[in-house]
């Protein structure tokens, strides 16, 4: 239940511990790849660069060791096939006078011997200044292509695992400090000051094996990036659990704490009750905001929340990553296909404030389509989010038991089909209000308790006892907060994968 700021306490003085969480930081540096390969199915470039490969030998798609995130495909790579850039772009992409940042996830085959990941020399004659990454017997290895003296052998003291999944980096920054990462861990740091001009005017990368088809590498690979002109990474940090893409910012680096006492007087006022119920310190506080059920979809139907909901599929319902807003989605196809969420309090809305909200993409306006409810039976009803037959968001519930009346809003504008929709449905006290990517586009206002349902979640559908009145398309980022209207206003749609992290109005 909702407290009116400035309550008063009856002691005389009173003292609370305020604990502030900074968000996520997501990146060291945000920025965006000039070149960014998946390798999830096939050799596309989905940056804006003008890397286009070009592949020579055994190359296939395999589920064989999943990916570093769970379940699906990645690049297989046999000893002796390269990939070669042959665009336009393809010297200058490798042309680092300063700052640059080359990563990628890796499954090896073994630590034998040399294992080539870039050469970017135009022939095998050591011509200079050019930039090579391999590993030798399982070290992480960089070196600059020259010869004789001119040439400088970086080389990691800490030999990579074999036979798993690791995200390996190679930075550096404007100061000409290179770094060296394995697994978010620094295994070398050193000054380089050598520009990599690449020499191989005209000429194109090899990736996988030397310009002299020689030292191949044989394993799997995930989510190459190239960022030119800016370093990412310059201390360690913890790789990220769902799918990179071309920017960097869904990189979770770390979190920071502050922990204070205050003292105040027998009035609270505004700023410290708030901070006291977000820390759960508010006297005789009987509600705590939680984040009831998050599923991000990036392949898997596990709820990430505190709570591990265990989530079904009914008819067809499956995660894919096609298509998808960040990483992946849950495909419905509005013949009887949900999602089912066994009932929890954590659910029951009751006089509390919530959060709904997720990416959505229907593909059609045909009929009522579900998207969460917790909805039963006469006697067990209680809130529900649904599209109207004209591409609306709707929402309604049942309140004050299951003769208390209606809590209703339609949104104003439709969703835009075969396009993902950030959408939100939130109460604030009396509030209840629908966004459509950051818009308010209904508000209504009822003081009324929701009814306390015991029905099953239905996510994707109307009710979690039926298959009628369906999703037409995709969810992706699904998330339901208790105790947080987490958007009053108008905001920012959020540009990264929304994670389980709360952020009032980011």
């Amino acid at each position: 239940m909702s407290r009116f700021y400035g309550d008063f306490d009856p002691a005389s003085t009173a003292s609370t511990t305020i604990v502030t969480l900074s968000e996520v930081s997501r990146g060291i540096v945000e920025a965006v790849a000039q070149n960014f390969f998946p390798f999830e199915s096939t050799a596309a470039n989905l940056a804006s660069g003008d890397g286009v490969f070009t592949s020579v030998g055994a190359f296939s798609y395999s589920s064989a060791v999943g990916t570093p995130y769970g379940a699906g495909t990645a690049l297989r790579v046999q000893s002796g096939a390269h990939m070669t850039i042959t665009s336009a772009g393809a010297v200058e992409m490798m042309e680092f006078s300063s700052a640059f940042t080359f990563e990628f996830w890796a499954h090896r085959d073994s630590n034998s011997g040399n294992q080539q990941i870039l050469d970017s020399r135009n022939d095998g004659a050591n011509p200079g200044g050019c930039l090579l990454i391999q590993f030798t017997d399982g070290n992480l290895r960089v070196t600059n292509g020259a010869s004789g003296g001119g040439f400088i052998d970086n080389r990691t003291s800490t030999v990579a695992d074999a036979g798993q999944w690791q995200h390996y980096a190679v930075s550096r920054d404007s100061s000409d400090t290179l770094r060296m990462f394995i697994d978010g861990t620094i295994v070398l740091t050193t000054t380089f000051a050598l520009a990599f001009d690449n020499k191989a005017t005209g000429g194109a990368p090899h990736f996988f094996e030397t310009v002299n088809n020689s030292s191949g590498f044989t394993g799997y690979v995930r989510d190459l990036r190239i960022f030119k002109d800016t370093c990412i990474y310059t201390t360690a940090f913890p790789v990220t659990t769902i799918p990179l893409r071309a920017t960097s910012d869904n990189l979770a680096i770390g979190t920071s704490t502050t922990v204070n006492t205050r003292s105040h007087s027998h009035v609270w006022n505004y700023s410290d009750v708030y901070d006291a119920r977000f820390a759960d310190t508010w006297p005789d506080l009987v509600y705590d905001t939680q984040i009831a059920l998050y599923l991000p979809f990036n392949g898997s139907l596990t709820d990430f929340s505190s709570y591990g909901h265990t989530v079904s599929a009914v008819g067809n319902a499956a995660v894919t990553t096609s298509p998808f807003q960040f990483h992946g989605s849950c495909a419905f196809d509005g013949n009887g296909d949900l999602l089912t969420v066994p009932h929890n309090n954590i659910f029951d809305f009751v006089g509390n404030d919530f959060t709904i909200e997720g990416f959505i993409n229907p593909t059609t306006a045909a009929g009522v389509q579900g998207v969460y409810a917790q909805w039963g039976g006469t006697g067990s009803r209680s809130f529900k989010v649904t599209i109207s037959t004209a591409a609306k968001l709707e929402i309604s519930g049942s309140k004050d038991g299951s003769t208390g009346g209606q809590i209703s809003q339609v949104a104003s504008t439709a969703l835009e089909l075969n396009t993902f929709s950030h959408f939100a449905v939130t109460r604030e006290g009396s509030n209840f209000r629908i966004f459509i990517n950051g818009v308010n586009r209904g508000t209504t206002t009822d003081s009324g308790n929701l009814y306390n349902s015991s029905a099953n979640i239905a996510i994707g559908g109307n009710r979690a006892d039926q298959t009628t009145n369906t999703l037409f398309g995709n969810l992706e980022d699904f998330r339901v907060i208790n105790g947080l209207a987490l958007y009053t206003t108008a905001f920012e749609v959020p540009t990264r994968s929304i994670n389980n992290t709360l952020t009032v109005n980011p």
